[in-house]
């Protein structure tokens, strides 16, 4: 597992944190993107209906029972995280020369 805490799906599995591999914690993520210009009404009302949807018990638990963790951000939320994300696999993708063939 590569997040920082055990998933309920596979509570036996340990954490790579666990096994002995420190500074590393990778998440796969899956955002809703409106396009560039969407009225911020729009956005806003989009964000708090997905919010609402995965947080109902049903999805969440639907979720979870996949190994996935429910995150619903706001969307000032989403673009920071985004952003640290680009950033961070930037990183990696030069400190490793990384180039698509």
């Amino acid at each position: 597992m590569t997040g920082a805490t055990r998933v309920g799906a596979l509570p036996q599995v340990p954490t790579l944190l666990e096994s002995g591999v420190t500074d590393y914690e990778v998440y796969e993520w899956n955002p809703v993107l409106a396009p560039a210009g969407t009225p911020a009404d729009i956005v806003a009302k989009m964000s708090d209906a997905i919010a609402q949807t995965l947080r109902s018990p049903d999805v969440t638990k639907h979720i979870e029972e996949l190994g996935g963790r429910v995150d619903a951000m706001s969307p000032e939320q989403a673009k920071t995280f985004i952003t640290a994300e680009m950033q961070r696999w930037e990183g990696v993708i030069k400190a490793a020369k990384i180039q698509l063939d």
